[in-house]
């Protein structure tokens, strides 16, 4: 019985790398896989050394080979898990004001649909009107993941964060309800978490800095030409920040920030 030869797994150059910390030399012959410009890497994967991404490619290529003689049977293994999957779920309808919000999902698609139905008078619900079609915004980009989705507080405007390279940098765009028109400048590194202001006229986001670390809670103006305005920043590394706006303190004029550690947490 002839066993078919499996390929060979590449091999990553040696290249001796000696870094000091604490009084104690650490050798590694496999830094250099380690992209020192990393960040913008992040921003734009295009600008990865073409070295490191050569010996990526080669590992993916390998590891297709090996699993190759799998490939039946993890097509049946997925469809054996997606079919006790739920494909056309959608979420409890949740109330806000004239308005019932909720997403849902359709048979074959990835992503969420935003929706939503107005309460009539008898209390029966209207009409649905897609706020947002994940699926169709994901068709023009080969990575697509939607981050945070708000409404604005009087209901003609929604805010959605969406990462199209895998870098977990957020872009946040703000449409139109009833039209689904974008309004304004898409907003950058954001990590996807944002809240509208009471008046519906400024949208609060937190902002990532280089070392991808929540550090900033900006606020972003409507039809604005300055910079967005730092509400809050966060000097301390330790520490996380994410902005929201309860129902209960709709009439506040702007949305609490929170930061937040680890094991713990505290207002501000």
């Amino acid at each position: 019985m002839d066993i078919p030869s499996r390929p060979l797994p590449p091999e990553a150059a040696k290249r001796l790398s000696v870094a000091e910390y604490h009084g104690e030399k650490l050798q590694d012959d496999y830094a250099w896989l380690r992209a020192p410009n990393w960040q913008q890497v992040m921003r734009d994967p295009s600008v990865l050394d073409p070295e490191i991404e050569a010996y990526l490619t080669a590992e993916n290529k390998y590891t297709d080979a090996v699993l190759g003689e799998t490939e039946a049977l993890q097509t049946a293994l997925f469809k054996e898990m997606k079919g006790r999957i739920k494909e056309d779920d959608s979420s409890v309808p949740s109330p806000d004001g004239r308005y019932v919000y909720y997403t849902r999902f359709v048979t074959g698609g990835q992503h969420p649909l935003f929706c939503r139905r107005p309460i009539q008078r008898d209390a029966s619900l209207g009409e649905e009107r897609i706020l947002l079609d994940g699926n169709a915004l994901a068709s023009e980009h080969a990575y697509f993941n939607i981050g945070g989705v708000d409404h604005s507080p009087d209901h003609s405007l929604i805010a959605y964060a969406a990462d199209t390279k895998g870098s977990e940098f957020f872009d946040i765009k703000i449409v139109e309800a009833e039209t689904g028109d974008q309004v304004g400048e898409t907003i950058p590194d954001s990590n996807g978490g944002m809240s509208w202001g009471a008046d519906s006229d400024a949208l609060y986001y937190v902002w990532v800095d280089e070392e991808h670390r929540p550090r900033e809670i900006r606020r972003h103006t409507l039809d604005q030409e300055d910079a967005d305005a730092v509400v809050f920043e966060q000097h301390d590394p330790a520490f996380f920040l994410a902005s929201a706006r309860p129902r209960a303190a709709a009439s506040s004029p702007s949305p609490p920030m929170t930061t937040r550690r680890r094991r713990s947490a505290s207002s501000i």
